[in-house]
């Protein structure tokens, strides 16, 4: 099961329309690994073999394919020259000056808790 739906995504995004659906599902997977990077440990793994995500992953996970569709759109020719786009709820404004963590803003990965490995 994956961390997030294309649904919840479209949920927390505000997003009606289909227009992004092949693209929210490609993001899905990806994203996923990228979260789990950047917690720096694997999910945990309940008795069933079934995944356990964190409490926010869901909405952190939206944010990060919003974030992705936004950029997809600004590096396309017609995007190109804009510095800011909104996608159904969600909209994204370029800033030179985003801190950055992954290729993500810090503001939306943030959020996640991150595990130092002790030796």
């Amino acid at each position: 099961m994956a961390i997030v739906t294309r649904r919840t995504v479209k949920e927390f995004l505000q997003i009606t329309s289909d227009t992004y659906n092949n693209m929210i599902d490609m993001f899905i997977p990806m994203v996923e690994k990228d979260f789990e990077i950047i917690q720096n440990r694997p999910f945990d793994i309940d008795s069933n073999d079934d995944t356990e995500y964190p409490d926010n992953a869901e909405y952190i996970v939206s944010q990060m394919i919003g974030y992705n569709l936004s950029n997809s759109a600004f590096s396309s020719k017609a995007y190109g020259d804009k510095k800011s786009e909104s996608i159904g709820g969600y909209s994204y404004t370029r800033n030179a000056k985003d801190d950055m963590l992954k290729g993500y803003p810090l503001s939306i990965v943030g959020k996640i808790q991150r595990f130092v490995n002790v030796q």
